[in-house]
């Protein structure tokens, strides 16, 4: 059913005439790959995000004797469904991807713990680091909600907060926009228009860790 150049896992089923294929990357980091996809019939292929739930147009592919041959390019662990239709896409937007032109947020942060339950309610992470190796026991012992708080400038208008690896649940804020939550990989959110402004942005993350860490 699948044939692929890169180190990915797949489910396919069909639906009403349409393949459905759910393809993840094993991996912690970007990768490209072609796939060669068993269709019989197709008119159009889109990619459907599973967290947000937007459909993009895939353009870019061919069929030669019900193979359909696509190149993807996935972020660290990102996964997502493959829809092979019937009928034509209604979808316009291309699939976002991955790019170099990063800029990455280096410390330090400010971080707010909730005393009550053992945490410094403020202090600074000089860099990014695990909880439980922290010298402060009432960090390393902490399980709850922290809060990283930051201002951000950048040239450029992102479009995407990536916030790498997270352990185990977080929410975003820019500006005092909610941007939403993440769960699983690829752990990035959208900016909406309108949000990003010039200079300085504030950038606030909610960090939830699990009850084991106490």
């Amino acid at each position: 059913d699948f044939e692929t150049t890169g180190d990915l896992r797949y489910i396919h089923r069909r639906l009403k005439g349409n393949d459905i294929y759910f393809v993840g990357n094993r991996l912690d980091k970007m990768q490209t790959a072609k796939c060669r996809f068993r269709v019989e019939k197709a008119k159009s292929a889109e990619w459907w995000n599973p967290l947000d739930g937007e459909t993009y147009a895939l353009t870019d592919w061919e069929c030669n004797k019900g193979i359909i041959e696509i190149v993807l390019t996935f972020g660290p662990g990102e996964s997502g469904f493959v829809v092979f239709s019937t009928e034509n896409s209604n979808a316009v937007k291309m699939k976002p991807q991955e790019g170099n032109s990063i800029k990455v947020v280096d410390g330090p942060w400010m971080v707010s713990f909730d005393p009550t339950w053992g945490g410094p309610e403020k202090i600074e992470f000089k860099k990014l680091e695990d909880w439980s190796k922290h010298p402060n026991w009432g960090i390393s012992h902490y399980s709850g909600i922290a809060t990283y708080r930051k201002f951000v400038v950048c040239d450029q208008e992102p479009q995407h907060i990536s916030l790498g690896d997270v352990a185990n649940l977080a929410r975003i804020k820019l500006n005092g926009k909610d941007l939403g939550s993440v769960w699983c990989p690829p752990w990035r959110v959208k900016i909406p228009a309108g949000v990003w402004k010039k200079g300085e942005n504030l950038l606030e993350i909610e960090v939830a860790n699990l009850w084991a860490n106490r």
